[in-house]
């Protein structure tokens, strides 16, 4: 995840889940609200959401998902928590 459009800016998560319901707080001032475009290379579909502790609005990536502005579902700048899925 990105901190900007088109996959440039700060790569504020690089995260690796080794399983489905694995979980990832983006915490403190590195990346937190700050995420604009994504690439999904886990191998798991992973569910975004709007606030810490998996809550709030939320959108679903599938494996292999990217999007190079999350402005276009306007979810931009919105992630703050994450966690692997079995599927959207």
């Amino acid at each position: 995840m990105w901190e900007d459009a088109g996959y440039q800016g700060d790569e504020w998560v690089h995260w690796k889940p080794g399983s489905v319901g694995a979980k990832y707080n983006i915490d403190g001032w590195d990346g937190d609200n700050e995420i604009s475009s994504l690439y999904n290379h886990s191998g798991y579909a992973i569910r975004v959401y709007a606030n810490d502790d998996y809550t709030g609005e939320s959108h679903c990536f599938p494996a292999g998902d990217d999007l190079g502005t999350l402005k276009d579902i306007g979810f931009n700048d919105d992630a703050e928590s994450l966690k692997t899925v079995s599927r959207c």
